[in-house]
C-alpha cells in the first residue's frame, strides 16, 4: 500500500510539473527574447549618437537641456 501511495504521490507531482513548464516555457522564450533585444540597446544608442560623442570628445559642448536630440522646439 505504501508503494502505491508514493507511485501516486510522484505521478501528481510529475503532472503539476508538466502543467508548470507548459506555462513556464512560453515566458522563458518571451523573456529571452525581451533579453536579446535589452542587450542591443547600448549598440543601437551607440551607433544613434555616435557624432555626438565624437563632438563632445573633441571638446564640443551641447546645448542647454539637450533639446536638439528630441526635435523639440524651444
Amino acid at each position: 500500500m505504501a508503494a502505491e501511495t508514493a507511485i501516486a504521490d510522484a505521478q501528481r507531482r510529475t503532472g503539476l510539473c508538466e502543467a508548470a513548464a507548459e506555462i513556464l516555457d512560453p515566458l522563458a522564450q518571451r523573456l529571452a527574447a525581451a533579453l536579446g533585444r535589452l542587450r542591443q540597446v547600448p549598440a543601437d544608442l551607440g551607433e544613434f549618437y555616435q557624432l555626438v560623442y565624437e563632438f563632445i570628445r573633441k571638446g564640443g559642448k551641447l546645448p542647454a537641456y539637450g533639446r536638439w536630440l528630441e526635435g523639440t522646439s524651444t
